[in-house]
């Protein structure tokens, strides 16, 4: 067939031809021979075929780039909680340490402080994902709830170790981990320590009173306990005292305590919009805009 046939003719012929026109009609209402009209259809009918493989193919391919996008938004969705008020129990100068939580991990590293990374960030679907959204606020709005991650983290940490050298201080007496044969008879055992500091954050965050820490503290012979579970505090001929001047540090850690409130108020707060705003994206059924992969495909 003649080359400078255009693709628009052999399509009409091919429309003519599937609406019941016979090839030889074709050909005589076009003055072209049938055979040349005959080839033409083929022609025209192998491209629409190859035209709608194509279609359904990129369709196809869009439809799994949007699932691997709303992979994101489930895996966000999970990421986006208040961490328990608790610290791990960590060694009481570490160099380094990772806390695990919902969809990602937080690090801290001494000199440098805290980082956090969401599982989603280090999949390449995160940046195609950050395409997409362009300028929307709720990517800004997920900065700031992360960094509000790391100061809640970073609150707690000051505090705990605000809490350590109050009681150093106070009992004059070295802060051990572990208790063995070669322990001293004297001293501060930091998990009981650690379980005492979790109830100073919770009092700060409102969740008890100086009442029931009291009420929770308790001395047996030469020993000041702490909780339901009686986590050794310190060992020390004169507990019943230490106990006396331990309560004393609730006057020191009003002011930092409002802090890691208000702080806490904080991350709660933009935890729930920040939350609110990706389940309203869920709801949305599409990831608007376009990314690299949505270009290679022609969008």
């Amino acid at each position: 067939m003649p080359k400078k046939i255009p693709i628009t003719t052999i399509r009409d012929w091919l429309e003519q031809y599937e609406q019941g026109k016979s090839e030889a009609t074709i050909s005589r209402e076009a003055r072209r021979d049938p055979r040349t009209v005959r080839r033409g259809i083929q022609m025209a009918r192998q491209e629409r075929d190859t035209r709608t493989a194509r279609s359904d193919m990129v369709r196809m391919a869009l439809q799994k780039h949007q699932t691997d996008l709303f992979e994101v938004v489930e895996s966000l969705q999970k990421a986006l909680v208040v961490p328990p008020p608790n610290m791990p129990a960590f060694s009481s100068e570490p160099v380094s340490q990772v806390l695990h939580l919902s969809e990602g991990d937080a690090t801290w590293r001494k000199n440098q402080g805290w980082t956090f990374q969401s599982i989603i960030e280090s999949s390449p679907k995160w940046g195609l994902f950050q395409e997409h959204m362009g300028h929307d606020p709720l990517i800004k709005l997920l900065s700031r709830w992360k960094e509000q991650v790391l100061t809640h983290l970073e609150d707690k940490r000051v505090f705990r170790d605000e809490v350590i050298r109050f009681l150093q201080k106070v009992t004059k007496l070295s802060l051990i981990e572990s208790i063995d044969k070669d322990s001293p008879k004297q001293f501060l055992y930091y998990p009981g320590v650690l379980a005492f500091y979790n109830a100073v954050l919770n009092w700060s965050l409102g969740h008890v009173t100086l009442t029931n820490i009291k009420e929770q503290l308790k001395v047996f012979q030469q020993t000041l306990s702490y909780g339901a579970a009686g986590f050794t505090l310190l060992s020390a001929d004169n507990a019943e005292q230490f106990k006396k001047q331990i309560m004393t540090g609730f006057d020191q850690w009003t002011k930092i305590g409002a802090q890691v409130f208000n702080n806490y108020q904080s991350l709660t707060d933009i935890t729930a919009r920040s939350k609110r705003e990706v389940e309203e994206l869920s709801l949305l059924g599409l990831i608007p805009g376009n990314c690299r992969v949505c270009r290679r495909l022609g969008l």
